[in-house]
């Protein structure tokens, strides 16, 4: 009598162990395809936007003389301030885009220093991508940087 209630608790125990993997694998399932979900979402996102700016991009570089031009006309200043204001412009957006690429070349080589000194494969791959990257503003390096610290530290070798 007594070996029964020893096994009927333990299938008690094996029922409860059951119902808690069961619960938990799926919450991992849940959120597993909410993530998927969110990557799907987040690629169709980017998918669109870089086929806006192509589109864009395209109609700009073939009628880029012409809008400049049209623009200039429908500004209602007189035409010597068109001219200045046309050049300031275009003043500051080539610093921009310079500064821009020498805060990337930047970045990459700082962070390809770093990779190098760590002794990180492919140091020099990992630099330019950096360094491509680094021209999104504010995330771009950190899309390099971060996966390798993240490795470190879980390596224990930080």
């Amino acid at each position: 009598m007594g070996n029964c209630a020893v096994e009927a608790s333990s299938f008690d125990g094996l029922d409860i162990l059951k119902q808690q993997v069961t619960a938990a694998l799926a919450q991992g399932s849940r959120f597993i395809a909410a993530q998927a979900f969110s990557l799907g979402l987040d690629t169709f996102a980017f998918v669109a936007r870089l086929g806006v700016t192509l589109y864009l991009s395209f109609f700009l570089i073939r009628d880029g003389d012409e809008l400049a031009r049209m623009a200039q006309m429908a500004l209602p200043i007189p035409p010597q301030f068109k001219q200045e204001l046309l050049r300031k412009f275009m003043t500051v957006v080539r610093a921009t885009v310079r500064g821009s690429l020498l805060v990337a070349a930047i970045q990459g080589t700082l962070g390809g220093i770093a990779f190098w000194f760590l002794d990180v494969k492919g140091a020099l791959l990992w630099a330019v991508l950096m360094a491509y990257l680094s021209l999104l503003q504010m995330i771009g390096a950190s899309l390099v940087w971060m996966p390798v610290a993240v490795y470190f530290l879980l390596a224990g070798t930080a």
